[in-house]
């Protein structure tokens, strides 16, 4: 809902945010948290053209050890079309004089720091094989991480596992191929210009919806240890899709428990429709309690390969419901 950038002098978090934004409860949220607690928040001001939106952008470090501004392709279009909003930018070809001066309103609105935006590829000329617009955020695309034993930042970016087939773990239906296609290419344009910039790329196997992907992750350097640690979404298992036992088919099975007890409940309201409704719903979070501790194949090939490059995991157990990752639920 911002754009976290820094500390100010007295140690508060600054908060980026843009009246422009269009989800306007976040803008207001943002102001009341600076507002409630001005020893905890201060508030800077993107402009009206330059979205704060976080989840579509990051500070990181570059390969050169400076600060940069990373923006997904979306924050482009955004800026062109509210600063020019008689003309569409949207799957047309930009030119590098306007990417140009989105970069320098994006730099200008962090302090200097240097703006990228990825992949920028699609932006100059749109592959129609590439790219959709369900890969909305940066946080479903990449993430940039610092190497812990002091070389270069790496970048973390999804990859299709190899497979015929890819399924929603949610809605249950498999994904049109074209449609993995697409949503492949733009994450190995991704991973293209990000190895040309001068990152280590590093690619996690992946199998779900881009809403539920490894890179939507939160991490910090832990006070204690020192160390770079992640908060790795955990999802419930979900293949075979057919499967009447995975664990992500007992997710929904008390969820449509849920629907039928409060279903139940609202036609016919009493004590004992109600202790129905409670007891189910006791009973999903024990089910949520001890899916989490299942097996999940895909998880822990991305837990390994964090790890392997001396990153810290702790294990976010997390939920099919739509939503995203730990990424988009937390203010950090």
């Amino acid at each position: 809902m911002c754009k976290i950038i820094g500390y100010d002098a007295q140690h508060r978090v600054i908060l980026g945010y843009s009246d422009g934004d269009t989800i306007q409860g976040y803008v207001q949220t943002v102001k009341n948290l600076a507002n409630t607690f001005p020893n905890v928040f201060t508030l800077w001001d993107f402009g009206r053209y330059v979205s704060a939106e976080g989840g579509d952008e990051d500070i990181v470090w570059t390969p050169d050890y400076k600060v940069a501004i990373l923006a997904g392709r979306h924050r482009v279009v955004q800026f062109l079309t509210r600063s020019m909003g008689d003309q569409s930018f949207d799957k047309t070809s930009i030119p590098p004089s306007l990417i140009e001066t989105v970069r320098n309103a994006f730099s200008g609105a962090v302090f200097g720091a240097r703006a990228i935006f990825v992949p920028e590829k699609l932006l100059l000329a749109p592959d129609l094989s590439a790219g959709n617009d369900e890969i909305f955020h940066l946080d479903m695309l990449a993430c940039v991480l610092p190497d812990p034993a002091g070389g270069k930042p790496r970048a973390f970016i999804p990859k299709y596992m190899l497979a015929l087939k890819h399924y929603d773990s949610l809605l249950r239906n498999v994904f049109d191929r074209n449609l993995i296609s697409r949503w492949q290419k733009e994450y190995d344009t991704a991973a293209d210009e990000l190895s040309k910039l001068g990152y280590e790329v590093v690619r996690l196997p992946f199998s779900d919806h881009p809403v539920r992907n490894p890179v939507n992750i939160v991490r910090f350097r832990d006070k204690n240890t020192g160390r770079i640690t992640v908060l790795l979404p955990k999802y419930p298992y979900h293949l075979p899709m057919n499967g009447p036992d995975t664990p992500q088919q007992q997710v929904l099975n008390g969820l449509e428990w849920l629907k039928d007890s409060f279903t139940d409940w609202q036609n016919m309201p009493g004590p004992a429709t109600y202790k129905k409704l409670s007891d189910t719903l006791a009973a999903i979070f024990d089910v949520m309690d001890k899916v989490s501790e299942m097996p999940n194949p895909i998880y822990d090939k991305q837990e390994k390969i964090f790890k392997k490059y001396g990153y810290d995991v702790i294990t976010i157990p997390s939920y099919s419901w739509g939503a995203g990752g730990p990424h988009c639920e937390l203010l950090y």
